[in-house]
């Protein structure tokens, strides 16, 4: 009899030991699920944030670029074209943007230059044009002086007012540029007027 209540003590023991094991394992196995399902919500949660917060950034992003396409930035270079309707010349003068017009768009830039069209915008090249009465003021006239030519420049009226009295000699250029200058010679602008000079030394 005391072997028979061992074995079943030992028996019992076992048993309760085997329920109390799986009981604990599917207490651990739910306990895991509970936890793997509030990491995937919380995961999907944080997901959900951060492409809102990537969305709003896109969105930011292109407005502020397209704030930017409008404004003149620092490294602009402005373009002032002056087209004289009697000679049909354009003066192209070019500038470094001011200071004050950084960041200016172009409805700024169209009060601050009333008198001028905008030709072409973008925020690094402004090119303002201007249509004016008269000549540009560029035209020149090589005339022969002694042997010697002689440079004037043009007023809007044709008048001639001397310049430079140069030491090239004309006797040394060739016959046709000879006869040009002791009839004349008309020259536009102040880069052709040096051009045609150092081809004459």
């Amino acid at each position: 009899m005391k072997k028979t209540l061992i074995v079943i003590i030992v028996t019992l023991t076992i048993v309760g030991g085997i329920i109390g094991s799986l009981i604990m394992m599917n207490k651990t196995s739910s306990k895991a699920k509970v936890e793997k399902t509030e990491n995937l919500e919380i995961a999907e949660k944080v997901t959900d944030d951060c492409i809102d917060e990537y969305n709003e950034l896109e969105t930011a992003d292109v407005e502020e670029t397209n704030s930017e396409e409008e404004k003149v930035s620092p490294n602009a270079i402005f373009t002032f074209e002056k087209y004289y309707k009697e000679c049909e010349h354009t003066v192209k003068r070019y500038e470094e943007v001011p200071s004050n017009l950084v960041n200016s768009s172009k409805e700024d830039i169209e009060k601050k230059y009333d008198k001028w069209t905008i030709k072409e915008f973008s925020k690094e090249k402004i090119v303002l044009h201007q249509d004016l009465e008269g000549m540009c003021g560029e035209h020149y006239m090589l005339r022969d002086v002694e042997g010697k030519i002689n440079i004037y420049k043009l007023d809007d009226d044709g008048n001639e007012e001397l310049i430079n009295e140069t030491d090239i000699a004309t006797e040394y250029l060739t016959q046709t540029d000879m006869i040009d200058i002791e009839n004349g010679l008309i020259v536009y602008g102040k880069e052709n007027l040096n051009q045609l000079l150092e081809d004459f030394e």
